[in-house]
């Protein structure tokens, strides 16, 4: 899996680099996403004892169906103390259903 971190400033920058991936980046599968917020997760929770001050965001496209459920479930738990924001934006006519979580 390679993935493709982008630093940027602000809301504009978040903006802008959602408007580049949109028309940049190939969407292939499997869709996993447990080891790309681990990674964020991993980059926040560096971050915290250098500069606490910093916030991020993580933005994932997605056209698929998840293949790694709990693992992402178990990812975002571990990620849900640190100074992260995770958006998911599904693309396509994906059946996008599983992603709903209640408790």
């Amino acid at each position: 899996m390679e993935m493709q971190v982008k630093r940027v400033k602000g809301v504009e920058g978040l903006k802008a680099a959602y408007e580049n991936a949109v028309h940049t980046v190939s969407l292939q599968g499997p869709t996993v996403f447990g080891q790309v917020i681990n990674q964020a997760a991993k980059i926040a929770a560096q971050s915290l004892s250098t500069n606490p001050t910093k916030y991020f965001v993580l933005l994932i496209i997605t056209d698929g169906v998840l293949t790694d459920l709990q693992e992402t479930k178990d990812a975002l738990v571990r990620a849900s103390d640190l100074p992260l924001s995770i958006l998911i934006v599904g693309v396509g006519d994906a059946d996008f259903k599983q992603m709903k979580v209640n408790g």
